[in-house]
């Protein structure tokens, strides 16, 4: 086994990884629309939850 396993980027498995550092000109910058995407699935899962416990009540109902 060579000397330098350690510090190679990939190395055998069960040995710990070294982290590979990411350039920030390669980080994709924040856009209007993704910053509104979390609300609008929190808003849409709150709907699907509450259209989910109506179909429940109405199928009991009947």
């Amino acid at each position: 086994m060579p000397q330098g396993s350690r510090t190679e980027t990939f190395a055998r498995i069960g040995r710990s990884y070294p982290r590979i550092p990411i350039a920030p000109a390669s980080e994709v910058a924040e856009s209007s629309l993704t910053r509104y995407a979390g609300r609008y699935a929190a808003v849409a899962g709150v709907l699907a939850f509450l259209g989910a416990l109506a179909l429940i009540g109405w199928l009991l109902a009947r």
